[in-house]
């Protein structure tokens, strides 16, 4: 049973009788025990809030350290998907200068593409990434659900334009934006082509998509949708359409 404190004053002497300081003193342990619920009722709400699972806009706001715990990080499949696709797309074409001394060199810009202000994929992608009845073109990527992963992930991390994944080889240059014609100078005495790549979209189900492009002169120049598959447990190229040829 809650009590008075022992400093608590009793009644003045000669003032009141103790028939009238009996209510106040009811007044006064009601209005205590209503302090300590409301005390306790604080203490809960504050461990609830400290114990929730964060919103998506919890994340959003985050600093990036929390971020970097709560958000997938993709930098070591972003390294690996881009590898492939230079390995097995875009240095193919590479090598259709032939053997020439001094060997071909390959040029990639060192930002990756963006999608710029609309942020969404260009309205004509859909016709390769969709399955075409009519034509009988099955489309890149034909689970309607894994596509839209794939798209909405993909348009979300190429927002903006972000350092290109490190990638080492001896007959590739990482080149800034502005500085191309400077290093092509340098270079002019062999065949020189030049790469520009997206960040990779990615599934829930191991798969990537991402866009790329090449060129090689004035009119030598291709562009692609490629969709990779890591479901082995590695990075392959499991479907490819051109955007353009020139």
């Amino acid at each position: 049973m809650l009590g008075l404190p022992p400093d608590f004053p009793g009644p003045p002497a000669g003032h009141f009788p103790a028939s009238d300081w009996q209510p106040v003193c009811l007044r006064v342990g009601l209005m205590t025990v209503n302090l300590l619920r409301v005390n306790v009722l604080v203490i809960c709400a504050a461990i609830l809030q400290a114990n929730a699972t964060p919103t998506l806009g919890d994340l959003m706001v985050s600093s990036p350290s929390e971020q970097s715990t709560a958000m997938p990080d993709f930098r070591q499949d972003d390294e690996s998907v881009v590898r492939v696709v230079l390995d097995r797309v875009i240095f193919p074409e590479l090598a259709k200068f032939g053997n020439r001394v001094p060997a071909a060199m390959l040029l990639v810009e060192d930002q990756t593409i963006s999608l710029g202000a609309t942020g969404k994929i260009p309205t004509h992608w859909q016709m390769f990434l969709e399955p075409n009845p009519s034509n009988g073109w099955p489309g890149l990527i034909a689970d309607n659900a894994r596509r839209q992963r794939l798209v909405d992930s993909f348009e979300l991390r190429n927002a903006r334009r972000h350092d290109l994944p490190n990638v080492h080889r001896s007959d590739l240059i990482r080149v800034a934006d502005g500085r191309f014609a400077e290093v092509r100078d340098k270079y002019r005495d062999r065949p020189l082509g030049t790469a520009r790549l997206s960040l990779p979209g990615y599934s829930l189900d191991g798969y990537a998509l991402i866009g790329a492009s090449y060129d090689c002169g004035a009119l030598c120049g291709v562009a692609w949708l490629i969709v990779l598959d890591n479901t082995s447990g590695s990075w392959r190229v499991a479907n490819a359409s051109p955007l353009g040829i020139s």
